[in-house]
């Protein structure tokens, strides 16, 4: 029959046989890399399967016994992976490091359920956007332990950005000039080309619209990186300049 299973790792494996004449016994193992024999004990070095045999020691009054072999399994191991928990971070943050060690001591890899808003490069995590990825720290196992996960949530806030209408002027009459935006707050080097849809600016007022201020305002729109303050703007009509000639005219003396 086997010896018991056992998982690496645990206590060592003892070893029990006897003989009818009382000849001492020794051990031996078929592979070191499983176990290795220490005295009456099999000393457990990696995962995987062996045999032990038990032998009597020649002597001069009794015939060499029959050695006895078992097989002996060692199970892979199980293993912890202990994950630093992720505050919320902001789109255009730094990259930032990730930390994890597994109880293993051997090497943890990260992967991201969306590379899209957050791309991972070995241990160093680049914001690409906003918005809720999960990130998994993955050891592989080996010979000698059982792979294992373990999962953190991370949010990744949206930017603020201003888009503010810009001031313009004109003349009673004349017909408006082209409305514009100024931005404040892109990061990533992004421009107003890289939100999902352009921002319109755009008033009421038209060429017959009395002298005055009136307000030119901005169509708002949802963007899935910023998260955009509209501020209105003014289009001050000043007074058209008037020229009153009298006409010339003429007469017989």
């Amino acid at each position: 029959e086997p010896l018991e299973k056992c998982i690496y790792g645990t206590d060592d494996v003892l070893l029990e046989a006897s003989t009818t004449s009382g000849v001492e016994i020794y051990f031996e193992s078929s592979d070191e890399n499983v176990a290795r024999i220490d005295g009456n004990k099999a000393v457990i070095t990696g995962a995987g399967t062996c045999y032990i045999t038990a032998k009597a020691v020649s002597t001069p009054n009794w015939y060499d016994a029959t050695p006895v072999q078992r097989e002996l399994i060692v199970e892979k191991a199980d293993q912890t992976v202990d994950f630093d928990d992720l505050a919320d971070k902001t789109y255009g943050d730094e990259p930032f490091a990730l930390t994890a060690e597994a109880s293993s001591g051997q090497e943890v890899t990260f992967t991201s359920s969306d590379p899209q808003i957050l791309f991972i490069d070995g241990t160093t995590a680049k914001i690409l956007g906003a918005g809720d990825v999960v990130i998994t720290a993955t050891q592989a196992g080996g010979d000698d332990y059982q792979p294992m996960s373990s999962t953190k949530n991370l949010h990744i806030n949206k930017a603020n950005l201003q888009a503010k209408a810009d001031d313009v002027e004109r003349i009673y009459g004349d017909k408006n000039p082209k409305l514009t935006i100024t931005y404040t707050g892109f990061v990533n080097g992004d421009t107003e080309y890289d939100l999902d849809e352009q921002p319109k600016a755009s008033t009421n007022a038209n060429e017959s619209t009395p002298v005055g201020t009136y307000d030119i305002g901005i169509t708002p729109i949802e963007d899935k990186n910023y998260s955009i303050n509209f501020q209105r703007g003014a289009l001050t009509i000043e007074k058209a300049p008037l020229t009153i000639k009298v006409n010339d005219t003429e007469k017989t003396y």
